[in-house]
């Protein structure tokens, strides 16, 4: 929808304009490793609290990597999930490591315009009381999907393939001519794609710097990428 493109002025969209209608659900992929427990207890737990389609949840893990008493990573998270009620989040063979766990989900979701990239370890969502006010308070259920809406959309009329919940931390740890290792750009903690604007960055310098790859990646290509920090009146992007 266009609805927020004379909005984008002053860097501000109203949720209102976006609640009330149906969204459709995109698809989330989650790469994790040794964290089955915090994946059902965070961040599975948080999209069901938020109504989320289940079905359309992927998680990528490492099928050729062994713990040290011989059980095998795949079969650890498909038997987990299902003992702890997600039995029908889909569990997918992923890559060796961050990056390719990124190269995997691009490539399996190539048919699919949007996805939302989320980290294993995210226990809830928060939005600020109100814009320049420190304090925050859960995102309420029924705002998750306008949200996720809304960055899509803003990156559909700007052109650019990337949007970030709370993306770089305001800037605080930002200095010029310099990008900060700790907070990257776009954050991996909750982080929408659109695959329909071009071949996917393909990330190749570290697993400890992927946000920051990614987002210098996105720059590159795009000229932009869209950081949207959520308050109880409106969105900001930046």
């Amino acid at each position: 929808s266009d609805v927020c493109s004379s909005d984008l002025r002053d860097g501000t969209v109203d949720i209102a304009d976006y609640e009330g209608q149906r969204w459709p659900k995109v698809p989330v992929a989650i790469p994790s490793k040794g964290r089955e427990s915090e994946l059902c207890h965070q961040t599975l737990q948080m999209l069901r609290s938020y109504e989320y389609d289940m079905s359309k949840v992927h998680v990528f893990v490492d099928a050729t990597h062994f713990r040290e008493d011989g059980a095998n990573e795949y079969d650890i998270y498909f038997k987990y999930l299902r003992d702890h009620g997600f039995a029908e989040v889909n569990v997918h063979p992923g890559g060796v490591g961050l990056r390719k766990q990124y190269e995997r989900i691009f490539a399996f979701f190539k048919d699919e315009p949007e996805i939302v990239l989320t980290s294993d370890t995210v226990p809830r969502i928060d939005w600020r009381r109100r814009q320049g006010n420190v304090s925050v308070e859960p995102l309420p259920t029924q705002k998750l999907i306008p949200v996720i809406r809304i960055g899509f959309d803003i990156c559909r009329i700007h052109g650019t393939r990337a949007w970030s919940l709370s993306s770089c931390k305001a800037g605080l740890n930002l200095r010029p001519g310099t990008i900060s290792r700790k907070c990257g750009l776009l954050c991996g903690n909750f982080c929408g794609v659109r695959l329909n604007v071009g071949p996917p960055p393909q990330m190749t310098v570290s697993d400890f710097t992927t946000d920051v790859e990614f987002s210098v990646r996105c720059l590159y290509q795009d000229g932009a990428m869209v950081s949207i920090e959520p308050c109880k009146k409106c969105l900001a992007s930046r």
